[in-house]
């Protein structure tokens, strides 16, 4: 019924046919850096898979074309497809497509349902990162779609939004120059652009020539009354501009960053390792081996005045066997003595780092089931948490877990008048899923002395 064919090869194109008009094609689709392996339509979903050489997975809509409208991008390590590629099948009554290398993977498409009208969206897609400016008083976020969005953190109201920020690339990580009046993002472009967040306009683009790589993370650093902007991402390298240099040590992907000022910087890469460089001399200053499985990678981390804590995918580091879901960010109090671990399953553990980071003093929760993403404390009001989530929701809570509210709702809040905040009344998902709701202490067990011919214990109240 599509009357369409679908061809690809060596030279990396994607190329759509009309059947009956076999002379020219009727679009070329670019996107791939290596040969086409496989492709295959989905008519139902409109929808064209096409993988490549590299074990690249991409899915666009034939309608537009991949890039710039590519849907999706599978990339091998994050969808942990390793070795050779061997075979590919794509499921229509799954809607999943299977990959065969070293092992055999399925990755499924999933498409999210429209936002319910009862609850508030802070954005319209996923809000990958968000960050405080204390000189402004204001809460900026950015989506999967390149949006954008500032927020007054007194009231929970939108001030500002502007779109395209890294063209049709979501937007992967965030920070603030020193005087936290521009803003700084880093795209899956491989760009860091530096804005005036206050009108939308883009100040300068930081960009190393050749060819893009995802941005993992940024920081900004003033070294000597010299200021940099840093990125780090799945090129392995650390780039400090604008003098345009990187420093280079890792085997890995770097997925973040963590700075001690006034010139120390760590940074951890996917297969686990930690490396402390000096950003006055621009040399390695110390190489960290952690005692944690191969195919553990550090996914955030932080720097104290006197110590680094870093997270790992298996927690093997620092908390063994106390969470059993992969850390997403982390983020430490004002005070620095309380640390809260954020996970892919939505939970906000918190815990006490004076007794060295093992026992957890309490849990609560962002909605189950959604990955938070950013988790900044540092820079906020005293005993404020920011968070947002793939769930599309900016949400801002004190630091024992009291709800204040989501950023677009429609009543206003004062972070000084308690009375006005969502407290008790905790976000919807959460109310509808028991599973969200904090564990309750278990309560203490008597033994009594006495026993009974039928082996019974009866009590009254």
């Amino acid at each position: 019924n599509l009357l369409l064919l679908v061809t690809g090869g060596l030279d990396r194109l994607i190329r759509t046919w009309n059947p009956y008009v076999p002379g020219k094609p009727t679009g070329t689709l670019k996107g791939h850096s290596a040969p086409i392996f496989y492709l295959c339509i989905s008519s139902e979903d409109n929808r064209i898979f096409s993988v490549s050489t590299d074990n690249m997975v991409k899915v666009g809509s034939f309608m537009l074309g991949y890039d710039p409208y590519t849907l999706i991008t599978a990339h091998p390590k994050a969808s942990l497809i390793c070795g050779e590629m061997t075979a590919c099948l794509y499921s229509s009554s799954v809607r999943a497509l299977y990959v065969a290398t070293d092992s055999i993977s399925q990755l499924c498409l999933k498409t999210r349902p429209p936002p319910q009208g009862h609850l508030v969206m802070s954005h319209r897609e996923p809000v990958l990162c968000c960050g405080y400016s204390e000189e402004l008083h204001q809460v900026v976020s950015c989506s999967e779609q390149s949006v954008v969005k500032v927020w007054d953190c007194d009231t929970g109201t939108q001030v500002f939004e502007f779109g395209n920020a890294h063209g049709f690339s979501a937007i992967s990580c965030l920070t603030f120059d020193s005087k936290g009046r521009r803003l700084i993002t880093g795209g899956r472009d491989g760009s860091l652009k530096a804005w005036n967040f206050n009108n939308g306009q883009c100040l300068k683009i930081f960009r190393e020539d050749g060819e893009s790589h995802k941005v993992c993370d940024c920081a900004y650093l003033t070294v000597n009354r010299k200021s940099y902007v840093m990125s780090v991402g799945w090129d392995r390298r650390i780039h400090v501009y604008p003098v345009s240099v990187f420093l280079s040590g890792h085997k890995d992907d770097i997925l973040c960053m963590a700075l001690c000022p006034p010139t120390l910087l760590a940074t951890g890469s996917h297969d686990g390792e930690v490396l402390v460089w000096n950003m006055v001399s621009g040399h390695l200053q110390c190489h960290i081996l952690t005692p944690s499985p191969p195919d553990s990678s550090v996914v955030s981390s932080f720097t104290e005045k006197s110590r680094q804590m870093t997270a790992h995918s298996n927690l093997g580091f620092f908390f063994q066997s106390r969470l059993k879901r992969q850390i997403t960010k982390m983020a430490l109090s004002k005070q620095e003595n309380w640390l809260y671990v954020a996970d892919e399953v939505g939970y906000i553990s918190v815990f006490e780092i004076d007794a060295y980071a093992l026992v957890p003093d309490q849990q609560q929760t962002a909605p189950k089931g959604k990955k938070v993403f950013s988790l900044p404390t540092l820079n906020l009001p005293p005993g404020l948490l920011l968070t947002s989530s793939v769930d599309c929701t900016v949400r801002l809570w004190s630091i024992h877990g009291e709800f204040i509210g989501t950023f677009g709702q429609a009543d206003r809040w004062s972070i000084h008048t308690p009375s006005s905040w969502q407290h008790p009344t905790a976000p919807h998902e959460v109310l509808i899923d028991p599973l969200s709701m904090p564990a309750s202490l278990p309560l203490k067990t008597f033994h009594s002395p006495l026993s009974c011919s039928e082996g019974k214990t009866d009590c009254l109240p």
